[in-house]
């Protein structure tokens, strides 16, 4: 494993995109078609909807940027209020897909049986192997709507990944899933109701925050047991992700690291006078820890094998 994630407990990283390949919300979308092939609106209606309020809400933000009460704010508060204000955007898609009910009655399996068309980056298995081994806990965050498509992918690769590896069995619940559900009642179908844990970039910079808060105590707990056996202490949090959704959490984590050469997300980090350093170019002599001021330094991979 990379000696970048050497003193890493808590390894934090998107779905969409940043393990998988591609978005996988149209394979959430078609889960419902496959079980409702007459259904309209169809899914474009959805996208192109909230592709307009997205829009919207970029122009009206741009335009409340020449507020006095907002003259003096940093770009970094700027992309901080943006992603507050994206709750709003979430929301009206959420309630409009609800409204339709176009996955009310749609059984659980529907959305399961996808999970073997989402394609996921060369080495990720290999890497999520090399965590477990190391005892390092594994989080998915995303504000995808589906956690239990993203639970099975992870369930079938972890169980193909760890197979035969007795060391890694009592890694059983495989990572934890942090991403939006769809309620489902007695009889294994949806209500066509949705559940809001992640909506927006904002949510992932508290989510982070929570979860060093939760490790910053664990490793109160085991830092005597480890300096009593010579052990160096292990607690930094990395986060991984692709979007500008992820950028707040890559700033809030003790190690971010972009995967893959998105425009959008690597001209954020430059707006934010973030330095984006390709891990392969980074000479790392020790591993990195958390700098004190927002202009910190985030690492660019094209593939998870880089960090094996």
């Amino acid at each position: 494993m990379h000696e970048i994630l050497k003193d890493v407990a808590l390894f934090v990283t998107d779905f969409d995109e940043t393990i998988t390949t591609e978005d996988s919300m149209e394979l959430v979308g078609a889960a419902a078609y496959k079980h409702k092939p007459e259904f309209s609106p169809r899914w474009d209606f959805f996208a192109n909807a909230y592709a307009a309020d997205f829009k919207e809400h970029c122009s009206g933000q741009n335009n409340d940027s020449t507020d006095s009460s907002c003259i003096s704010e940093t770009t970094l508060e700027r992309e901080e209020r943006l992603q507050r204000g994206m709750h709003v955007v979430e929301d009206k898609s959420v309630r409009r897909v609800e409204a339709s009910g176009l996955f009310c009655g749609v059984p659980l399996e529907r959305m399961l049986d996808q999970a073997v068309n989402v394609k996921v980056r060369d080495g990720w298995w290999q890497l999520y192997r090399q965590l477990s081994a190391r005892k390092v806990s594994v989080v998915i965050a995303s504000v995808n709507w589906s956690a239990e498509l993203i639970g099975e992918v992870m369930r079938r690769g972890h169980t193909s990944a760890l197979s035969g590896d007795s060391e890694n069995e009592y890694c059983v619940e495989c990572a934890r899933v942090f991403a939006n559900e769809m309620e489902i009642d007695e009889n294994g179908q949806f209500t066509g109701r949705m559940k809001s844990v992640l909506r927006t970039g904002a949510d992932k910079q508290l989510l982070l925050r929570e979860l060093k808060g939760t490790l910053a105590g664990e490793n109160v707990t085991q830092s005597a047991a480890d300096n009593a056996h010579g052990e160096t202490q292990r607690g930094l949090v990395c986060y991984c992700g692709d979007s500008g959704t992820d950028f707040l959490a890559l700033l809030e984590a003790d190690i971010g690291i972009i995967v893959g050469r998105r425009a959008s997300l690597l001209s954020k980090a430059k707006d934010c006078g973030v330095d984006v350093v390709p891990l392969r170019e980074a000479g790392l002599s020790t591993p990195p820890q958390r700098e004190t001021d927002v202009n910190k330094r985030l690492y660019l991979i094209e593939s998870w094998s880089e960090l094996l």
